[in-house]
């Protein structure tokens, strides 16, 4: 809904950037998330067609799929020692992400410096969709 009605605004004013968010489970499977990855996979196939639509009227769409990031969404979970040990364990960094590493790469796909950056779905996620 958000695109829906900012995009019409962006494109008066000259163009502008979204960034969606959407999730590494819209690139890998993960047993028992089957609605949650279906969704996530809805984002990452509207910024790919938002981005073609839109791109030649100035507005760039980008997508970012974070991993495990320590969040207060994630805190139970993180809080069993078996459960980060092995989320540790599966990613090649070996750590979960903080939420300022997610936000400085949104806000430099919000700016300039990404200028020729659009329909990009950009995992940041430590490597765990490298395996």
């Amino acid at each position: 809904m958000g695109c829906k009605h900012a995009i019409p605004v962006m494109v008066r004013q000259g163009g502008g950037v979204i960034i969606n968010n959407a999730s590494i489970n819209a690139l890998v499977a993960m047993p028992g998330a089957d609605a949650y990855t279906a969704a996530k996979g809805g984002i990452v196939a509207l910024t790919r067609v938002l981005a073609s639509d839109w791109g030649p009227k100035g507005v760039r769409v980008n997508c970012i799929c974070p991993g495990g990031v320590d969040t207060p969404m994630i805190a139970p979970v993180l809080q069993d020692p078996q459960v980060r040990a092995a989320m540790e364990a599966n990613c090649p960094l070996g750590r979960v992400a903080s939420p300022e590493e997610i936000a400085r790469v949104a806000l430099f796909l919000a700016s300039d410096d990404s200028s020729y950056v659009n329909g990009v779905i950009l995992p940041v996620d430590g490597g765990w969709t490298a395996r």
